[in-house]
């Protein structure tokens, strides 16, 4: 027990968690003006899992606030600090305004039709978590190491993206799913 505690004492860098992972969902709709629809704040409020919160902050900015249900840790409550850029491509991408920041997040989102498959949404969400102390991440990230720390954070965010696809396609009104006609 001392030599663990001698190890992290003297340990002279930060404790870095990041993780990423892209995916591809097809979403069964006929429409790329869903981008304006999904890419808003109070949608992916909505829709996102463990997003508790979007809240307006100075200069076009927000909070973007999450919780997670850690093993042995209870809930975990991470805040953001995000802009939101929209681009001519039917992107719309959510990230941290400096990579120096402690809780850097980017969620890019870009919506294609695809023959065949529709609309597909492209998805990348990335987290970095750099923190002083590992155990302000995880009571036990000191003991698990930055790389398996990741590789459960990179888990997390597959599982964060394959359900956000579904509650997209559950979210939209019955009119934008593919093969429906337009109600106006």
């Amino acid at each position: 027990m001392t030599l663990l505690a001698l190890l992290l004492l003297v340990r002279p860098d930060p404790f870095i968690a990041d993780a990423e992972w892209r995916g591809e969902f097809p979403l069964g709709l006929r429409s790329l003006h869903v981008c304006s629809v999904v890419g808003s704040t109070e949608f992916l409020a909505r829709t996102m899992p463990g997003v508790t919160e979007i809240r307006d902050l100075p200069e076009g900015e927000f909070l973007y606030r999450t919780e997670r249900s850690m093993p042995f840790a209870g809930v975990v409550r991470t805040d953001f600090r995000i802009r939101r850029d929209e681009w001519t491509d039917s992107s719309v991408v959510f990230r941290t305004p400096s990579a120096e920041e402690a809780n850097y997040m980017i969620l890019a989102l870009r919506f294609a039709t695809e023959p065949g498959r529709g609309t597909v949404l492209h998805a990348r969400l990335r987290v970095r978590l750099m923190r002083d102390d590992g155990a302000e991440i995880h009571p036990f990230a000191p003991l698990l190491g930055e790389a398996f720390i990741s590789g459960q954070m990179e888990r997390d965010l597959s599982q964060t993206l394959r359900m956000f696809a579904v509650r997209i396609s559950e979210a939209l009104p019955p009119g934008e799913l593919a093969g429906q006609e337009a109600t106006q």
